[in-house]
């Protein structure tokens, strides 16, 4: 008995060898027939010894040599290139010559199994550079993102790449932003002003900051040196109607105006920002002068040398003497 089961394991291990050693791809049209297990090959073939090896169907004659996978339907191919019929999606079948090409508007992907877009619009997905080049001629496709983007030293402008990059576009240097435009850099891969500028509101160019009473086109360059109060008025940078001009040393800034009655809940409201002397505090919910300030013109006003105390005793003397002459 035990010699039968060696005679037997003995056979096997020289069929095994022999499948083995004859695995090889004699058959250059053979088609590859993916697989999970062998289950999967049964359905697919009509060969009656297949197994599913490295997820691929292997087929075997009688002799346990390898032989070529009859398909359970006709004979059809998996790859762009290979004999008609054609099952991939957008492919069809080049009747003069037998094979299978992708239609008029896709292009075979680079493992030449599917048919994809021939031309690709930016920020649209791509596999490969020449679907973008057919869109925009300095595209090409972004092999991380899989989309198609401008190339360097070009920026995106709606559906076209143009030279340099723009205010707030895409960069990798600050040669790219200033192609475009002057008094910039790149700065976290994008295009802003340099210190000491700030954008249009259109995004065409960079404008110098400029302080009051200095030329000005946009508010914007206003508001960089003199706050939120200043606006470019005429063409020339001041404080609008809510602010007053304060000096704090080489400076000009646009303080809000803080007019008594405003409503307040605690002094600090009622007081200026710049280093003078406060003029108000709150009182009842409401700015009110301190004591020494009045009211003008909702403004507090010092009020001038206590007339009262330096005059009256004047008028009493003068008063005194007129009143012993005439007595």
């Amino acid at each position: 008995m035990k010699s039968h089961q060696f005679i037997l394991i003995f056979l096997f291990g020289i069929s095994f060898s022999v499948i083995q050693a004859n695995v090889v791809n004699f058959y250059s049209d053979i088609v590859d027939i993916p697989c999970e297990h062998d289950g999967d090959c049964t359905t697919k073939v009509l060969n009656n010894f297949t197994l599913c090896q490295k997820r691929q169907c292997t087929c075997y004659d009688e002799k346990g040599l390898q032989s070529l996978c009859q398909l359970q339907q006709s004979r059809i191919t998996n790859v762009i290139g290979g004999k008609c019929p054609c099952p991939i999606k957008y492919s069809i079948c080049d009747q003069s010559r037998g094979i299978c090409i992708c239609t008029e508007n896709t292009t075979e992907s680079q493992d030449k199994r599917r048919c994809i877009p021939k031309v690709v619009p930016l920020d649209e997905k791509c596999e490969d550079n020449s679907q973008c080049l057919s869109f925009e001629e300095n595209s090409e496709c972004d092999m991380t993102e899989k989309i198609c983007v401008c190339q360097k030293n070009f920026t995106q402008v709606a559906d076209s790449c143009r030279r340099g990059a723009g205010l707030g576009g895409r960069c990798r240097v600050n040669a790219e932003c200033l192609e475009r435009a002057k008094n910039t850099v790149c700065l976290d891969h994008k295009c802003i002003c340099a210190r000491g500028f700030i954008a249009r509101k259109n995004q065409s160019e960079c404008l110098a900051v400029t302080g009051y009473g200095q030329p000005c086109s946009e508010s914007g360059q206003c508001q960089q040196s003199l706050g939120f109060g200043g606006v470019c008025d005429n063409g020339l940078c001041v404080c609008d109607a809510s602010h007053v001009n304060v000096s704090l040393g080489n400076i000009v800034i646009c303080e809000k105006r803080i007019a008594v009655g405003d409503t307040c809940k605690e002094h600090g409201q009622c007081y200026h920002s710049y280093p003078l002397e406060q003029t108000m505090e709150c009182i009842g919910g409401h700015c009110q002068c301190i004591e020494g300030f009045s009211e003008e013109n909702r403004q507090c006003v010092e009020n001038s040398v206590d007339c009262v105390k330096i005059v009256s005793p004047i008028l009493l003397l003068i008063s005194l003497i007129v009143h012993k002459i005439l007595n």
